[in-house]
């Protein structure tokens, strides 16, 4: 469980790394929303509220948006973003 939650925590820090460093596509100027996926029961949610609350107190035009995988169906999907197909 410890590593699930390490992996989750390190995962969001990272995307949200990505996109407040201009890395997402559309991160030039403006408001804008980055889409965070987490695995179910990685991160507690108080850890998130706060994580969130912080985040977008510091990064005032970017929102986030988090979607909860499940562990099961998520191998299509992460395929399916990084527009690999399944093998």
């Amino acid at each position: 469980m410890k590593n699930r939650i390490l992996a989750g925590a390190i995962a969001l820090v990272s995307s949200v790394a990505l996109g407040g460093c201009g890395f997402i596509p559309g991160s030039g100027s403006g408001d804008r929303t980055v889409t965070v996926w987490l695995m179910k029961d990685s991160v507690s949610p108080g850890f998130l509220d706060k994580f969130t609350r912080s985040y977008e107190e510091e990064n005032p035009s970017i929102q986030l948006d988090f979607k909860i995988q499940e562990w099961v169906a998520s191998a299509p999907r992460f395929l399916g973003a990084g527009g690999r197909r399944r093998p």
